[in-house]
């Protein structure tokens, strides 16, 4: 299985598996080169760079007026997993409440049913 597929069973979107793998590949590129060598196109590339940063999957550096892209440390894709754990941890008690709640109002509607008829 390659690296891109892996990813994105790790929640990375396509274009970020793409993108990310692409820079763990040839290291810091410009966009122009990792459009190149992602297959993406260069807006696409722009947005999605974008929202990598805000999750902290890459970095850029200016050289000479122009951004050169960087893949973070692999080890943020797996700070990223324990992260959404954690927020699934969060709000697991009150999902079950609910589950609880909804499966005892069906097995109720089905006893009524089962004695009505």
């Amino acid at each position: 299985m390659q690296i891109k597929e892996q990813l994105r069973q790790a929640g990375l979107t396509e274009n970020e598996a793409k993108i990310y793998s692409a820079l763990l590949e040839h290291g810091p590129s410009q966009a122009g080169i990792i459009s190149r060598k992602s297959g993406l196109h260069r807006r696409v590339i722009y947005d999605t760079l974008e929202r990598m940063i805000k999750k902290g999957l890459i970095g850029y550096i200016s050289k000479n007026n122009k951004k050169v892209f960087q893949a973070s440390n692999p080890s943020r894709v797996l700070e990223m997993i324990k992260e959404r754990e954690n927020i699934v941890n969060e709000i697991m008690p009150n999902m079950m409440a609910f589950y609880k709640q909804t499966k005892e109002k069906e097995e109720t509607n089905f006893l009524q049913r089962q004695t009505g008829a």
